[in-house]
Parts: C-alpha cells; sequence; structure tokens
C-alpha cells in the first residue's frame, strides 16, 4: 500500500510520516518549504518527501497522479494559532476547499482521503457534540475547518477531534508553550474543559484504521474523557518532571468537549486514559530533546 502524507512538517503531519514509515508502509509526503530548511530532521530528507509544494496549486495534482497513492492523508491546514490565521482567502483555499478537492481526486483514482477536522468547528458553549450536532463556529477558521468536514463520501475519512503534541519548528501550541516554562510559573484553565487526544495517539490510530478498517468513511469523533486544562497540564507538568509552579485560573470559561459514541461504536475502539496518552507522549519526547533521526 503507497500513502501520501500532507504537511509532514506540520505538528500532526511529522508524527503520521513518521508512525507509517516506522511500520514499513510506503509513505510519502510533502513539505511546503524547501527541504534544506529542515537539515536538522534527517527523516525529512527522505527520497519520497518532496519539497516546496503548494497543495492550492496545480502542483498537487501532479504528485497526485505521479505517485499514485492508495491513501491521501491531508495534514495541511491553518490553526488559530499560525501568524495568517485570520486570512479569509488562506482559510478558504487550505481548511475549506482543499479537503474536497483531493476527494475529488480520490473519487476518480480508486483512492480514499483521510481528513483531519477538529472541535473549533463549534463555538464551545455546550459542549458534549456529537457528530450530528449542529455547527456554530463564528470564526473564519471554525467556519472554514466546518466547510472541509468531507462526511458523505465512501471516498473519504474525516476524524473531527482536537490535538496535543511536540513540535518540529514554530512551537506555537500548548505544549510547546507550557515546556518552555520549565522551572517557572504558568496558568492553566480550570473551566476549558477538553476532550482532544494527542498526536502520537492519533498518528498510531490513523495507521490502525489504513490497515484495519480502510473502509471507514464519513466523519467520526475518537475524543478523551473529558478533562480541564488545568489538570491536563498538572498530569504533563508531572509526568515530564517540568517543575513548573502551576496555577488555577477560572477567567477562561469553554466547552468544546466531543461525544466519542459513533467513533466507539463503529470501531470498537475507544481512546486510552489520559495517564497513558500523556505517558506516551513523554517516551516520544527524547527524538525531539535528544538525538534526531
Amino acid at each position: 500500500m503507497r500513502v501520501l502524507v500532507l504537511g509532514v512538517a506540520g505538528m500532526l503531519g511529522h508524527k503520521v510520516f513518521r508512525t507509517f514509515t516506522d511500520a514499513g508502509v510506503d509513505t510519502w509526503g510533502t513539505l511546503r518549504q524547501g527541504k534544506q530548511n529542515y537539515k536538522k530532521w534527517p527523516f525529512l530528507q527522505s527520497a519520497k518527501v518532496v519539497g516546496d509544494v503548494d497543495v492550492t496549486t496545480s502542483q498537487l495534482q501532479t504528485i497526485l497522479n505521479e505517485i499514485k497513492p492508495q491513501f491521501v492523508i491531508n495534514c495541511v491546514g491553518l490553526t488559530i494559532r499560525k501568524e495568517n490565521s485570520s486570512d479569509e482567502r488562506a482559510n478558504i483555499k487550505l481548511n475549506a476547499l482543499l479537503p474536497h478537492e483531493i476527494e475529488f481526486w480520490c473519487r476518480n483514482n480508486n483512492a480514499k482521503l483521510l481528513h483531519y477536522s477538529t472541535d473549533h468547528v463549534f463555538n464551545g458553549q455546550k459542549g458534549d457534540y456529537t457528530e450530528e450536532s449542529p455547527k456554530d463556529a463564528a470564526d473564519v477558521y471554525g467556519q472554514s475547518k466546518s466547510l472541509g468536514e468531507v462526511n458523505h463520501s465512501e471516498f473519504a475519512l474525516t476524524l473531527r477531534s482536537s490535538i496535543i503534541g511536540r513540535e518540529l519548528d514554530r512551537k506555537t501550541e500548548l505544549l510547546e508553550w507550557f515546556l518552555a516554562h520549565r522551572g517557572k510559573s504558568a496558568k492553566g484553565y480550570t473551566r476549558s474543559i477538553y476532550s482532544g487526544v494527542t498526536t502520537n495517539y492519533l498518528a498510531e490510530l490513523s495507521l490502525r484504521i489504513v490497515k484495519e478498517q480502510p473502509k471507514l468513511s464519513g466523519l467520526l469523533q475518537p475524543t478523551s474523557v473529558p478533562i480541564s486544562k488545568f489538570e491536563l497540564l498538572k498530569k504533563i507538568n508531572a509526568t515530564f518532571r517540568l517543575g513548573i509552579e502551576l496555577q488555577a485560573d477560572d477567567k477562561v470559561v469553554v466547552n468544546n468537549t466531543l461525544l466519542a459514541n459513533k467513533f466507539n461504536a463503529v470501531t470498537g475502539w475507544t481512546v486510552p486514559a489520559w495517564d497513558q496518552l500523556v505517558d506516551d507522549l513523554a517516551r516520544d519526547s527524547v527524538f525531539y530533546d535528544g538525538e534526531k533521526k
């Protein structure tokens, strides 16, 4: 089986690429920047990684036609913390249109799209959202991700969740922000409720789907037991031995929790407890903090 991962330098993309490659899958990848920008990461120098790729142009079609993957895993997208996150045109191109364009290629080439969405398609006022809950995001990011969910095609599976994990560069997301506070103090939101997963888990889940349940399609929510951001950071602080003085903050109130009932029933799988998820993150961190491979 041949797999093409789009966005292999991203927070999720590099984990997916590494996980599939380590499992012996014929795995290819694309980078938005040139490979010379990632010399400290030898796995991105592979001949199967194509650099300087703008997936919003005809370049993508050319690469798809040349590689001919059976699975296209889309890890490209803007997030709310990237520098151009409020750029409406960029959000529409990457988050809304691109997944449907990939699905169109898959439909015409007997391939499958695996796409990732987010809990930010909801405004976070209610929580306990299902796959059928009305999407009510008010910001351009949430609305664009909502439009990008491909949930009515046998040639696509969209996994809606939220992720926490290590990054190769930029380091703008929650975990890297928290790790940078080692030995210092930081705040954790006690009323911000989270049901996401780690990038490690989502990458392993993606591999398992491709290998064991490749015919899955539609929209599924692989999510964890809800936890406050404060309690999550508390676990990370202890497991990573960061020595951070964590202060409780109740000023931010948001509940983006997703229910995994349908995912559990359809796959027969459940997301591990947070203790295991955080332990896995900590064990894998030698890759980022120690010798690169």
